[in-house]
């Protein structure tokens, strides 16, 4: 028994309560952390014990104290709320710990809690107020979602809960609009872990299939009624006095429209801004509300009703409404309903530009995405067609980018690139002919952005930028920092130079806080300044090829600009006045390079964001030089013939030696080692790469190993070992940091490559202690570097034959001991990866090689070892499926390289695998045999990370299409069944939380269909051979055991054909897997026709004899081959099967 209950046992009802009360005020109020602590153990136990909960419920009915209330609708939500990896709860028990997962078993008491806690919620409707309706219906919706997948008719469970609340006083109303508001918020939250998106994603995906078409049916129908009392009966006093619980009704409405229907499975990027402007894909459920067009025109008015004296209810509306115009028109099945779309949207455009006096910088930048949206959703063509109407929008959208412009400056957002981006969209289109006033307006819009380019770019430079230093990789900063200044480029050149000399003086300040700094630097101030100036001078100079041309062209139609007072003539003024920008470009780059030298030398100048600035500063400037690189005469420096490179020499000093550039930005990369920060490391080592190559490509071998750069390097690699790559943290870098060694000193067999590479692989022994993981961990990355480089035939095999013994012992000797240790395998199987890729063909049928017969044999044992020891501890744990999971997700990423290692060997070539048991040898039988266990180990988590459910199903792919022959001879034929039900299993699920349906790619099914195909080809030509052998009679065994799979297959295939919508690409897909199926034999076609008819008995016999001949005629004019003619004959007569079958399901 818990302490509560010995404490409260002798206890009457009032005093119990009293208790109660007391304890959770306490909870609220107290400022004693101990009591408070106390406190809440007391009410953990009691109200997290799941037998308490009649109890608790009767003591939350009871009390007067919005204290109780609160407290005990807190812990509710946090006791039983579900885990978002695997919606299991959250109770307490009296064998458990708090927190302890126990599993579903307690659906039945969060349905009671439910219950209970509306029954509550309706009682005191008129007393619930501000936070203790929030919590309470965030509690509700956090308990729905908890077991949300449990519950078998979500839209009749939704609905009595709604009943529970509507109809009744508007107090009730309120509080299920608010219900509502919490439940779409919930449903919406992603977690921030990139192995909770698969969970995400059903989730969101079953709650808009099956929970969201009954939350709008109701809030589109309470809108309507609301609205229409506002405007039709003119009562406008009633959204006055309910002002604040409107603005809840119009946030579900808002919630509802902008809800993700476009999220992948197979992609997981959920960049809001992307997909926020694109045609959203609204579901069919949504059909007869967005025909409701009465209901948007209502929205309008209200929209312009609150614009003043409440713009957060304004901006919820008009979120909801551009949402609507990216409504996909196909939607609308006619013409009239698609012209009135398009009429509306233009309409409720015209509006919204027409009223922005006034409105914050929020509504005005949803103003301006209406019609981005627009042009997005039906282009100009559509818009055209409204002749009168289209020209006011065009006249009201130049009157409105006008007027944005000029107020650009007296707002923090900068609304510049989102006009320019609109007006290219317009401009882009001429080809549709568009009116001749629309080059005029494109004129005027120019000549407005020239006027005010430089005070709104002065005022763009004068306002931080934000970027966040999380990056998981360098990739993912540099994409948002092109992305960010994306548009500058054209807007530049409108004022060019006013800009540059805005440019200049923002570096100067740049470089005179960094000159003088005594350590009151703003660090996030700096690095936000230097990174725009990187940004603007990067995408507009830099890496802009058409630069200088644009720049002629400007001074050629603008000949007085900084020549004002120079009487030359226009050609020579434009002359001229090109050369001065030159020098403007020089100085502002020479200043950058001394702001990335001094920030360099003061360590205690440091942020990421910083630091990735500069890099990609420097990558930038090499980018746009490096292919201009050529040897001096007399060899002893190099000379750059680059622009860029040409603008800033004679402002840095460099007397034309380019290498002096090269030489600082190595070494300030090499520096960057000793950076503690994955993310400037891993691009700093990238960048280092980067520079190599392409100096090795513009240089001849001589001059390239002469470079005093080789030399540094050379001298200083055993230091290197005491950089941050000593680092566990940071040993997948160093696989990177050997491959530019490789690059320096063994790239070229003209090169002493011996002797280097025999430097090389004695450092890596030396530097690292293989008899600890962390050691061996940093051998295996290591000598990833150089196997995975090298790619010359000659020096590879020198590198295998010096390291190979050396290797090889490691691996049988210490790693096949180290099988529970995921980071020592998951570098192991990196190396071997490397080791065994026939990069260049550097591998062949050699007679004086073994090595090649030696790797796979050394490899596929230790493989074997590996995976049957994954197989004996699966089998352990099988009895807790909890721990189970556990343990497979912590070694998930292990199928990737085992099936990564697999494909290495069968795309390389250079072994026939065919012949090894001819000799004796049943290693590849042994390996294959362990591959095809490894999808099975794994299938119980397989849809839970895409990537590997992609790599499985090319592994059983590449089974199919390579060894079906050895796999049945040598193995069960049952092998052959388990991988087919592998892959259909998969395909299965995903169904039945409706993935399928709505994949953004459909690759999965594509392989699937690959998969079935090879495997009754391959069958098929097996068994019509005359000659008996022991592969066809595996085959037929394997028929007369496991037919019934492929009868299965081809019954859901039909299923999913006529139940669920296709796409035509799908359906496609689908029709080749029947054909592939029902070609094999008459006995499968014969049964599943009869299962098929079986499953429509309940039709007239008229119905099932039509259905009965089309299936009949699908093999019409069609041979039983797999060839692409009788494949296309056999899809146009599925698609007249299909009309009959539709045409018969309509009639019914």
């Amino acid at each position: 028994m818990g302490i509560f209950n010995l404490i409260f046992e002798s206890m009457s009802s009032g005093e119990e309560q009293a208790e109660y009360e007391r304890l959770c005020a306490i909870c609220c109020q107290s400022v004693d952390a101990q009591e408070k602590s106390a406190a809440e153990n007391f009410l953990g136990e009691l109200i997290g014990t799941p037998e308490n909960i009649p109890r608790v419920m009767s003591l939350l009915q009871n009390t007067t104290s919005d204290f109780c209330v609160f407290v005990t609708s807190e812990l509710l939500g946090k006791l039983y709320t579900a885990s978002m990896y695997k919606n299991l709860l959250f109770v307490l028990s009296e064998e458990s710990k708090r927190g302890e997962i126990i599993g579903n078993r307690d659906v039945e008491i969060i349905r009671g809690l439910i219950n209970g806690l509306l029954a509550f919620v309706s009682q005191n409707a008129e007393r619930l107020k501000g936070y203790l309706l929030n919590s309470l219906c965030n509690t509700i919706s956090l308990l729905i979602k908890a077991i949300w997948s449990e519950i078998e008719t979500t839209e009749s469970f939704l609905e009595a809960m709604f009943l529970e609340l509507a109809d009744k006083t508007l107090a009730h109303e309120f509080v299920l609009w608010k219900l509502q508001e919490y439940l779409l918020l919930n449903f919406t939250t992603l977690s921030a872990s990139q192995s909770a998106f698969w969970l995400y994603r059903r989730l969101t995906y079953t709650f808009s299939k099956n929970g969201l078409p009954t939350i709008y049916a109701y809030t589109w129908a309470t809108l309507k009624k609301v609205l229409g009392r506002v405007f039709e009966e003119g009562d406008r006093e009633f959204l006055e006095k309910n002002e604040k619980q409107f603005e809840t009704l119009v946030n579900v409405f808002q919630l509802a429209l902008c809800y993700n229907f476009n999220l992948s499975y197979l992609d997981y990027d959920i960049d809001v801004t992307a997909f926020d402007l694109g045609i959203v894909c609204y579901p069919e459920s949504y059909l007869k509300f967005m025909r409701d067009f009465d209901v948007f025109s209502l929205a309008l008015k209200t929209y312009l009703l609150f614009l003043e004296k409440a713009p957060e209810i304004s901006f919820k509306i008009i979120r909801g409404l551009n949402r609507w115009v990216s409504c996909r028109i196909t939607l609308f099945e006619t013409k009239e309903e698609r012209l009135t779309f398009v009429n509306l949207c233009m309409e409720f455009a015209i509006a919204a530009m027409k009223n922005v006096a006034g409105i914050n910088e929020e509504l005005l930048k949803e103003v301006i995405d209406i019609n981005t949206r627009m042009i997005n959703n039906f282009e100009i063509t559509k818009m055209r067609r409204m002749d009168t109407l289209f020209a006011t929008w065009l006249q009201t959208t130049t009157v409105f980018s006008v007027e944005i412009i000029e107020r650009t400056r007296q707002m923090s957002q900068n609304y510049i690139n989102d006009i320019h981006e609109l007006w290219k969209r317009i401009s882009k289109q001429r080809m549709f002919k568009l009116p001749k006033l629309t080059p005029e307006i494109v004129g005027l819009i120019s000549k407005c952005l020239s006027e005010v380019s430089a005070s709104t770019y002065a005022h763009f430079l004068s306002n931080p930028i934000v970027l966040d230093s999380n990056f998981p990789k360098y990739k993912k900063f540099t994409k948002i920092f092109k992305n960010t200044f994306m548009n500058l480029s054209e807007i530049f050149m409108f004022n060019v130079e006013e800009n540059i000399t805005i440019l200049e003086k923002g570096c100067d300040e740049l470089l005179g806080s960094v000159q003088y700094n005594e350590g009151t630097l703003d660090i996030r101030l700096f690095e936000s300044r230097l990174a725009l100036t990187v940004g603007v001078l990067c995408q507009t100079v830099m890496i802009n090829p058409s630069f200088e041309l644009n720049l002629r062209d400007h001074f050629s139609k603008n000949p007085n600009d900084l020549m004002q007072q120079n009487s030359m003539a226009n050609g020579q003024q434009s002359t001229q006045s090109v050369e001065i920008v030159k020098d403007y470009v020089g100085r502002i780059i020479a200043k950058l390079f001394e702001i990335v030298r001094i920030v360099s030398e003061q360590e205690k100048i440091f942020s990421p964001v910083l630091e990735l600035s500069m890099l990609y500063f420097l990558e930038s400037f090499v980018d746009c030089t490096v292919q201009g690189v050529e040897v001096s005469q007399d060899g002893s420096n190099l000379q750059c013939v680059a622009k860029i490179f040409q603008y800033a020499n004679q402002f840095m000093g460099l007397e034309g030696n380019y290498y002096k550039l090269v030489e600082f930005i190595l070494k300030k990369v090499v520096s960057n080692l000793n950076i503690h920060n994955r993310c400037v490391m891993e691009y700093s080592l990238e960048l280092f790469k980067k520079i190599l190559l392409r100096m090795k490509q513009h240089l001849p071998r001589d001059k390239f190993r002469k470079l005093p750069l080789t030399y540094y390097i050379s001298n200083d690699l055993p230091n290197f070992s005491q950089t941050a790559l000593a680092s566990k943290d940071f040993f997948k870098l160093r696989t990177t940091f050997y491959e530019i060694l490789s690059i320096i000193f063994v790239d070229d067999y003209f090169d002493d490559y011996i002797s280097s590479l025999d430097r090389l692989f004695n450092n890596i022994i030396v530097t690292n202690n293989a008899s600890d993981s962390l050691g061996l961990i940093s051998l295996f990355r290591d000598s990833s570097g150089i196997a995975s480089y090298l790619d010359i035939t000659k020096i590879f095999k020198y590198f295998v034959k010096i390291s190979y013994p050396t290797y090889s012992k490691l691996l049988i000797e210490v790693v096949s001991n180290s099988f529970d240790d995921v980071d020592v395998m998951s570098a192991a199987l990196d190396f071997m990866i490397a080791l065994s890729k026939n990069k260049a063909q550097r591998y062949s049928f050699d007679n004086n090689n073994i090595y090649p017969y030696k790797i796979f044999k050394d490899f596929s044992v230790i493989v074997v070892a590996y995976i049957q020891d994954l197989r004996q501890k699966v089998s352990t744990l099988s009895g807790n499926e909890q721990r189970l999971e556990n343990y497979l997700h912590g070694r998930v990423k292990m199928i990737g390289k085992l099936t990564m290692l697999f494909k290495t060997f069968m795309d390389g070539k250079y072994l026939n695998f065919s012949v090894f048991h001819f000799f004796g040898d049943y290693t590849f039988v042994e390996y294959l045999r362990a591959n095809i266990d490894i999808n099975s180990i794994f299938y119980p988590i397989l849809t839970y990370y895409p990537n590997r459910l992609i790599q499985v199903y090319e592994n059983i792919m590449r089974i199919s299409e390579n060894v079906l022959e050895i796999m049945l001879v040598y193995l069960d034929h049952a092998c052959l069944a388990d991988l087919i039900l592998i892959s259909f299993n998969i395909i299965k699920k995903m169904d039945e939380v409706g993935e399928l349906r709505d994949l953004q790619d459909d690759v999965l099914v594509s392989k699937f269909n690959v998969i079935i195909h090879n495997i009754c080809c391959f069958c098929f030509e097996e068994m019509n051979i005359k000659a008996e052998s022991d592969l066809k009679l595996k085959i037929d065994e394997f028929m007369m055991n496991y037919y019934k799979i492929l009868k299965d297959i081809a019954l859901y295939v039909l299923d999913i054909c006529f139940s669920k919508d296709q796409r035509q690409r799908l359906f496609v897909l689908w029709c080749n897997t029947l054909f592939a199926i029902l070609s094999l034999s008459d006995r499968i076609f014969d049964e599943v026709k009869s299962e098929f008819l079986q499953k429509y008995s309940n039709f007239s016999m008229e119905a099932l004899q039509s259905i009965s001949t089309a299936f009949d005629a699908l093999y019409s004019d069609v041979e039983k081959k797999y060839d692409a003619l009788n494949g296309d004959k056999f899809f146009k007569n599925f698609k007249q099967f299909a009309k009959v079958m539709l045409s018969v399901l309509c009639s019914r």
